[in-house]
């Protein structure tokens, strides 16, 4: 239908011909980007269908009356281009809920953060690796259940007394065109609910060994869900030992090893003492006053041999604790490659990546990441907003002025900050939706740009921009000028 009525229709909503417009690959490094369209650089096809920020691709880019819609990828590019109209709504678009990622090896404070952030918003957190492992196993005992329907009643194999039934390759086994990794996806997908606040715990340790065929981040991309924000907790040894280490709890294990070790010497001394008295009795010529006095020595000299003696299988304090320490430090490095690795892949992505250091105290951190998270929640409604701003430079302000293309604001020159003062300068400019804004401090430039939408979404001078008349009364002397005053 969509072709019949660009055939039929001159002014139907289509896709630009790359060769009548120019193109985001002709853009030069110094120049200004191309207009964005309403949804910046996000995928308006995942937007529509899914209700979830993904970030466009440079490589899959189309235009629509010059503005530059950028797409996940190859299919989302071609829905688009065979019907635009269904994914491009008119003036400013509300995003969908927040879909945050705190990431950060064991003693980074992970957990923590996560639960200060949700205490803040009044939202829950998400565990995504136990959500898409419960779920996974879930779907499996499934398929097992569905072969076993279809196959029916089959008489299990004997087997020997406390012995293990062997696994049945019948049920057990997935059948030959199974396609895990696409599964997966789907799998992966589901388990995520677009309308709500995710504040997602993206702990990706310690997984079953051959339990996930697909690559963390495919996952995230391939099923159309990573995060729009990641925020990245880094430790050092030392801090991760003293949060992790607990001393206590080796102590008491010790303790409980120290209580086993020494049950296991006296067993076994009464049993070597009860050997040796029956040796001794074995003897009937052996008066039983002899007896009495051998056992006697034999106990001293077992004493004497036991406070002499290092006992190599008695636990060790030092040991263990070392021990323990050596394995929090070698899952740190690994986990740590691990999130630099991921990093780098989203990042790559066009995900941002903000990284915490999380050695500081647990509230001076949180303080930072509700700074990097401000734009994401509490000013969450300019998100789209804020791509349609280009900065200018002073020198640039007069081409943009001359421009056919832009026009200036119903605020002419003036600031809409101050709209009775005419601006002085032209050191502050931007272009917001193709017209020009100018502003008497960097200070204000700033504030506009963090929600331009407030300034600019009705006609008249939006309610909290505050407009002070000024007024000159002129008259002769005695003609009531300072009655009206």
């Amino acid at each position: 239908m969509a072709r019949v009525y660009a055939a039929i229709d001159p002014f139907f909503c289509q896709v630009d011909d790359p060769e009548n417009v120019r193109t985001s690959d002709e853009v030069g490094e110094e120049e200004k980007p191309l207009p964005f369209g309403e949804y910046g650089s996000f995928c308006p096809v995942t937007l529509t269908k899914d209700s979830w920020i993904y970030p466009g691709s440079d490589e899959h880019e189309a235009q629509v009356d010059e503005r530059v819609y950028k797409l996940a990828g190859e299919q989302e590019l071609e829905e688009f281009k065979a019907d635009p109209m269904k994914y491009i709504k008119e003036g400013i678009q509300r995003p969908p809920e927040p879909h945050i990622m705190i990431v950060g090896p064991r003693g980074s404070g992970v957990t923590t953060q996560i639960e200060k952030i949700c205490a803040k918003y009044k939202v829950s957190d998400f565990l995504l690796k136990e959500e898409f492992l419960k779920k996974i196993n879930q779907e499996k005992e499934e398929r097992k259940k569905q072969r076993l329907l279809a196959r029916g009643f089959k008489a299990p194999e004997p087997v020997e007394d406390d012995a293990e039934p062997e696994p049945d390759p019948e049920i057990e086994d997935e059948a030959e065109d199974f396609d895990k990794e696409a599964h997966e996806k789907e799998v992966f997908k589901s388990i995520f609910n677009a309308g709500s606040v995710l504040i997602i715990d993206g702990d990706w340790f310690d997984l079953p060994e051959d339990e996930i065929a697909t690559e963390y981040t495919d996952l995230l991309f391939n099923s159309r869900r990573p995060p729009e924000l990641v925020i990245s907790l880094s430790v050092s040894e030392d801090k991760m030992l003293e949060r992790l280490l607990d001393r206590d709890e080796i102590e008491a294990k010790y303790q409980e090893l120290v209580e086993i070790r020494n049950a296991e010497k006296r067993k076994q001394r009464e049993e070597d003492r009860n050997a040796k008295l029956e040796e001794l009795k074995g003897d009937e010529e052996k008066p039983q006053e002899e007896i009495d006095q051998e056992m006697a020595d034999w106990d001293k000299e077992r004493d004497e041999q036991e406070q002499d003696e290092d006992d190599p299988d008695a636990p060790n304090l030092e040991a263990m604790l070392e021990e323990a320490k050596e394995k929090l430090i070698e899952g740190r490095t690994t986990q740590a490659d691990f999130i630099e690795e991921f990093e780098t892949k989203v990042s790559d992505m066009k995900v941002p990546v903000i990284k915490v250091d999380g050695n500081l105290d647990m509230d001076r951190v949180n303080l930072r990441i509700l700074d990097h998270t401000k734009n994401y929640l509490e000013e969450r409604n300019s998100m789209y907003e804020r791509s349609q701003i280009i900065d200018l430079k002073p020198e640039e302000v007069k081409f943009y002025e001359n421009s056919y293309l832009y026009s200036l604001s119903k605020y002419g020159y003036k600031s809409l900050f101050d709209i009775a003062r005419p601006s002085l300068t032209k050191q502050h400019a931007l272009i917001y939706r193709d017209q020009l804004y100018f502003f008497s401090t960097q200070d204000e430039k700033d504030k506009f740009s963090l929600s331009p939408e407030v300034y600019c979404k009705n006609e008249s001078v939006p309610k909290d921009v505050l407009l002070q008349p000024t007024c000159f009364v002129l008259g002769t002397p005695s003609c009531g000028k300072s009655t009206i005053c």
